[in-house]
């Protein structure tokens, strides 16, 4: 049996979740493996690190494996992630999708129904922005959190999907929407096919811990706990 902790993360740092919490987290499980949310094909080095990549988890990541080099620091998140997003103009579509979206709004153009659901939507994304991707680790990692963004996500997909088949000016976002959600999916899905690979690997009862944006921790759990060989729990359980 292996044991799987998986701790979401916000990226970035705040005040209420830092590099030095990360650390203390992974301090307290000693793991001997710590599965990482890039793309599978990047050799990550310190160098590396410290002169392109940011965030959270990079920092902590220095800081850590600095003090605990056994420790083997592994990328399993989809290959060719950024290449595929560039290429399918993912960013560049979605912020041209919700300007529209915000004039539709500002034009009363919308339905009665979808201006509701449009309000709807967005003020769960204030709540997520504002409140929860700055919130303790011990929040973020949390079922209410897991709850939370599973919730979003259906009132999102709901949303962006009816809008796009509904509004003829919207229809050419129809493949943004359907690239964005298939995308989604098939990036989890790889995440823990690359995780079961790497632990299959072992045939020693580790603990391994997985760091993943809090959006995806909900996902996995449930994918990875439909695995008889794994124990998946919480960095706070006992």
């Amino acid at each position: 049996m292996k044991n799987l902790v998986i701790v979401g993360t916000c990226h970035d740092e705040t005040t209420n979740y830092t590099a030095k919490d990360l650390v203390t987290i992974l301090e307290k499980i000693d793991p001997p493996i710590i599965f990482e949310e890039l793309p599978e094909e990047w050799n990550v080095d310190n160098v590396l690190r410290a002169s392109k990549i940011t965030g959270l988890e990079n920092k902590a990541f220095i800081e850590y494996s600095n003090r605990y080099p056994g420790c083997s620091i592994i990328q399993y998140d989809i290959k060719n992630r950024n290449k595929i997003l560039k290429e399918n103009k993912y960013f560049e579509n979605e912020k041209k999708l919700n300007r529209e979206l915000e004039k539709y709004l500002c034009e009363n153009r919308f339905s009665k129904e979808d201006k509701v659901a449009y309000q709807k939507m967005i003020g769960l994304y204030i709540l997520r922005d504002k409140y929860l991707s700055r919130d303790y680790p011990r929040v973020i990692n949390s079922e209410i959190s897991d709850r939370f963004i599973e919730y979003l996500d259906k009132i999102a997909n709901r949303f962006y999907g009816k809008v796009v088949d509904t509004y003829s000016d919207l229809k050419d976002y129809k493949g943004n929407v359907e690239f964005e959600k298939s995308f989604w999916l098939e990036r989890n899905k790889v995440m823990v096919e690359n995780i079961m690979r790497h632990l299959g690997e072992r045939e020693d009862a580790i603990t391994a811990v997985i760091t993943c944006g809090y959006e995806h921790r909900g996902i996995l759990k449930k994918l990875l706990g439909k695995y008889e060989e794994v124990l998946v729990r919480e960095y706070w359980e006992e």
